[in-house]
């Protein structure tokens, strides 16, 4: 019911939507509100006057200001139907005095009052005394106007006295109605000033906007957001928010979906054009506000600029996604490196290095800490002395003992740093297990305790260089002068003989020479290690240099520099010895690892290969794929794909072939000029040749002319070979045997998605046969059901006329008419016979396709003649021409039933001629279907509708009961037709003649297939 109050209140009260002004609103629904019931109020009224007063003549231009006033009001014309309904009541009122047509003058002028109460609710105060004024002006002028209309004067006295009663009762309403409009308006704008405040000073931006997209108001900070200076410019340049302000249009209707839900959106987030079409992010809260019968009048809300906070996600994810290669670089690390919480020693985190390096799990290492493992700190107090110790240095390098999970130790060098994290510090520790290197060193300083013994025997390059006097490095000021002496001037003083055998010298050579005679090839060389060595006191690394006779070496030393008691460096020393060898054996295992890629692409290129023809079996595509596949490791330029059928090869895919290749270039014989006969013949596992332009001529011709390399692989498949695979070379020398030898694999895999394809394609065409003889199966079934329902109803029908016939015959006997009787008789021999030709024709029909004559090949135009002969009386009773196209084409088949299709077909074209003057029959041949030929029996008579096509080669299905035959003729025609393996069917119209069209195979092989 509410509803219903609802829509009537919308559709019949409600002011249109383009009244905006919220009091006009109000006015014109009121309006609406005050016309409707006078209308209805005047139409009773009117009503009893018709009835109760004898030539009573209804106001009608009253109704034309009420109905006209309703129709603009609803149409938005509020101040038009206001001043039109104000005037209506003292107009109509006083024109029907003045004219007599009032049934009761008196009486009428009561009906001023709802005119001037409706003034009170449209006018002012001022207004509505003014018009209660001219309506008394008017009354009194009246009997002047009209004498001797009302009896006597005191007959207006109670009007007049009810009219300004009324009028005083609505100023007072009027003035209250004023000062309570007064108030509100104060307290409004009192309001008003104060929202306006708050909207102003805000820091978001505020806003109202239509639904369709204009703002009613923005503030201050939502204009400054968008890059406008003021409110109101940006309220007149913005007309279309979506498009103006919207980086992406729809997600404005996004919003506007979720609104129209009811929805009170909250952190809707878009990206937004300034003014200057510069962009941001903005994060927007809004509802929509709908009037009293839940339309959307306006959307509002609140908005804030979110670039920044939208530039800290992006920068956090992008720490995130460095963090998570920080991991990963951690996890690929040689070292152990942990992250200890510095309050509690706790491991924090951890690489995969460190739970190998200590034998422990991931989950155990968590629950353990520095103390468990380190045997540096044996308390939580040296832990604290640790800790403020990395404070204050931030970083620094020590040796420690650490323990493994089964008890063992090894000695670790440590690099400890601190982190600042979240209001707090942790610690950086990368552990490196240097037992190996420790145990080196220990050698190392026990063989400088016995140097001078074992100096001439080692095997490893020693020698000296003592300066002339100590050099001040660390404090010198220009360490470049100081390098420079010594590289020019410093000589070697003290050399072993694997070092003069490594450089392949005399001593006496080596000791006269300095750092850069040693390292003339390469000066810079030379200097650059000289000043790392100074630097950093003692020097690691490998060298490339040249012996004596300049050939190249690969040295690796340890080169210490030897200080004074001031930290001078007073000379240097070097252990070195010869890696050339190991250098070599590098790069040989490098050119190994080389090779090793080279295999794992090439298997990977045949698993790939091999797994495309798993996966389909459509050969084209398999061989496509198999072609690229073997370009990523054999580099030809173009290749293709052939089969081999007799004494020729045939192409059947290729890839980047000429374009000017013709048909001639896809089809050749295998004769002693065919380069590719030895592998067709078997003689050849593969042909591959190198300079093609110059030995082989059957290349010298276009398009071929660009191959100048070759490589052909034959295609086997049960070991014959059905094909072979060509790959060509556009430079000399582009395959190698090792090509060849790829490429027969490749090529087995080809024969095997040759084989999978024809395979695959004879299971097809078994399906096909499969799905074919289903269908031939329901097609029968259906037939069956249909031949079972006809026969019992047509056959039905003799043995109902028998059985009446029978009951008359008795009758008659009775009765002694023998004149009835045989009438009677005669019936029952009809029915009898009609059964009887049903039942031939059904066991005729029954026995096509399982008795059958001998096929043989038929001259289709005998058989013509042969069936005229049959039906000529017939074709002469009707006087029927026939016309037979020459030249038919012979068949074969049952000639006995083909027999049979041309005289049913041509009898039943004389049965249907009709009224047709000159009947005519045409036979012969029109084009092929599928390489039979196909004939066709014309007529020129009643013709068939379109409908009736398919049905009239049912069983019994005559379209003309009072037409001679069965109904079984056609239906034995289609049986025949199929059984031949042809099909037959009919094109007609009625009145145009008909043509039956039937297919038969023209040799032995057609029909068999």
């Amino acid at each position: 019911m509410r509803n219903l109050v609802r829509s009537i209140h919308s559709v019949l009260i409600e002011p249109p939507a383009r009244i905006v002004d919220i009091s006009v609103r109000h006015k014109s629904r009121l309006l609406n509100l005050f016309l409707l019931p006078l209308i209805i109020v005047f139409v009773v009224v009117d009503g009893v006057y018709l009835i109760s007063t004898p030539g009573y003549m209804p106001p009608w231009y009253g109704y034309i200001f009420l109905v006209g006033a309703y129709l603009l009001n609803r149409n938005g014309l509020y101040s038009i139907a206001a001043f039109l309904i104000l005037t209506m009541f003292p107009s109509v009122i006083f024109t029907n005095i003045i004219l007599g047509t009032a049934a009761d003058p008196v009486l009428t002028l009561y009906y001023l009052i709802p005119g001037l109460i409706l003034g009170g609710i449209l006018l002012s105060m001022a207004a509505t005394a003014f018009f209660v004024l001219a309506e008394l002006v008017v009354i009194f002028l009246i009997p002047f106007v009209v004498p001797n209309i009302f009896s006597t004067i005191d007959a207006v006295v109670g009007p007049v006295s009810a009219l300004m009663m009324s009028a005083v009762l609505v100023l007072v309403a009027v003035w209250f109605r004023d000062q309570l409009e007064k108030d509100r308006q104060k307290s409004l704008k009192e309001a008003e000033e104060k929202y306006r405040s708050i909207v102003e000073n805000a820091i978001e931006g505020i806003f109202q906007s239509t639904p369709d997209g204009r703002f009613i108001s923005v503030n201050p900070a939502m204009a400054r957001m968008h890059g406008y200076e003021s409110p109101a410019e940006m309220i007149a340049m913005v007309t279309d928010i979506p498009s103006q302000l919207y980086v992406e249009p729809a997600d404005r209707d996004k919003l506007r979906v979720r609104l129209a839900g009811g929805e009170r959106v909250t952190g809707f987030e878009s990206l937004r054009y300034r003014k200057d079409g510069s962009t941001f992010w903005a994060s927007a809260n809004v509802q929509g506000i709908r009037d009293a019968n839940g339309f959307p009048q306006y959307y509002e809300g609140t908005m804030e600029d979110i670039t920044l906070r939208k530039k800290e996600e992006t920068e956090r994810k992008r720490i995130e996604k460095s963090l998570l290669q920080f991991r990963r670089l951690m996890d690929e690390s040689n070292d152990a490196i942990f992250v200890i919480d510095s309050q509690t020693n706790h491991y924090l985190d951890f690489n995969q290095t460190a739970c190998k390096l200590l034998g422990y799990d991931r989950d155990e290492l968590l629950q353990l800490g520095v103390m468990d493992v380190a045997l540096h700190v044996t308390s939580m107090d040296v832990w604290r002395e640790r800790v403020t110790l990395v404070r204050e240095r931030k970083n620094f390098v020590f040796e420690s003992d650490y323990r493994r999970k089964d008890g063992t130790t090894f000695l670790a060098e440590v690099s400890v740093s601190m982190l600042d994290y979240e209001n707090d510090q942790i610690i950086l520790a990368v552990v490196r297990d240097i037992t190996t290197r420790k145990a080196a060193e220990d050698i190392l300083r026990e063989n400088q305790n016995r140097l001078q013994v074992f100096f001439d025997q080692s095997l490893d390059g020693f020698f000296f260089t003592i300066f002339e006097s100590p050099k001040d490095w660390a404090n010198s000021e220009d360490k470049e002068k100081v390098l420079e002496y010594i590289f020019n001037n410093e000589r070697y003083t003290e050399v072993n003989d694997a070092m003069l055998e490594q450089y392949g010298t005399t001593r006496e050579k080596f000791l006269s020479q300095t750092s850069r005679d040693v390292f003339v090839h390469d000066l810079e060389q030379g200097l650059r290690l000289r000043r790392e060595l100074f630097d950093k006191g003692r020097l690691h690394l490998e060298t490339f240099e040249h012996r004596d006779d300049g050939s190249p070496a690969w040295f690796e030393g340890e080169y210490v520099c030897i200080y004074d008691d001031q930290k001078r460096i007073a000379g240097f020393f070097g252990i070195q010895r010869d890696i050339t060898k190991r250098k070599q054996a590098d790069r040989e295992r490098d050119e190994l690892i080389r090779e090793l890629a080279e295999k794992n692409a090439e298997s990977e290129t045949l698993r790939e290969s091999l797994a495309s023809i798993v996966g389909t079996f459509e050969f084209s595509e398999i061989i496509q794929h198999i072609l690229e596949q073997i370009r990523r490791v054999i580099p030809y330029d173009s290749a293709s794909v052939w089969s081999v059928d007799g004494n020729f090869q045939n192409l059947i895919s290729g890839h980047n072939l000429p374009h000017e290749m013709t048909e001639s270039d896809s089809h050749f014989a295998t004769d002693e000029r065919n380069s590719a006969t030895p592998i067709i013949n078997g003689d050849v596992p593969y042909l591959l040749n190198n300079n093609v332009q110059a030995e082989l001529q059957d290349f010298q011709v276009p398009p071929h002319t660009y191959i100048n390399s070759w490589l052909a692989i034959p295609l086997k498949t049960r070991g014959k070979i059905i094909g072979l695979i060509a790959l060509d070379g556009r430079q000399k020398g582009q395959f190698t045997e090792h090509h060849a030898q790829l490429a027969v694999t490749f090529a087995d895999q080809v024969a095997i998605a040759l084989e999978n394809s024809r395979l695959f394609s004879d299971l097809q065409a078994e399906l096909q046969d499969r799905k074919k003889l289903i269908s031939e199966l329901e097609s029968k079934n259906a037939e069956l059901e249909r031949f079972t329902y006809t026969v019992s109803h047509d056959l039905k029908a003799p043995l109902v006329t028998i059985n009446g016939f029978l009951g008359y015959m008795e009758r008659d006997a009775i009765s002694g008419n023998m004149e009835r009787l045989k009438v009677d008789n005669l019936r029952i021999r009809e029915a009898v016979n009609k059964m009887q030709r049903l039942l031939n024709e059904l066991l005729q029909l029954s026995r096509i396709g399982r008795v059958s004559n001998p096929h043989e090949h038929v001259v289709f135009e005998e058989l013509v003649h042969e069936a005229l002969d049959i039906v000529r009386i017939q074709l002469e009773a009707r006087r029927v021409q026939v016309v037979i196209q020459p030249d038919l084409p012979a068949v074969f088949g049952d000639r006995q039933r083909l027999l049979e299709v041309l005289q049913n077909l041509i009898g039943n074209a004389c049965n249907f001629t009709g009224d047709q003057p000159d009947p005519k029959v045409e036979i012969g041949q029109q084009g092929e279907e599928n390489g039979a030929p196909v004939f066709f029996v014309r007529d020129n008579g009643i013709g068939i509708s379109p409908e009736f096509h398919e049905r009239i080669f049912g069983l019994f299905d005559k379209l003309d009961a009072k037409t001679d035959g069965t109904g079984v003729g056609l239906a034995i025609v289609k049986r025949i037709i199929e059984v031949h393996g042809g099909r037959i069917w009919v094109e007609s119209d009625l009145g145009k003649g008909t043509t039956f069209y039937f297919t038969l195979a023209a040799d032995t092989k057609k029909f068999e297939q």
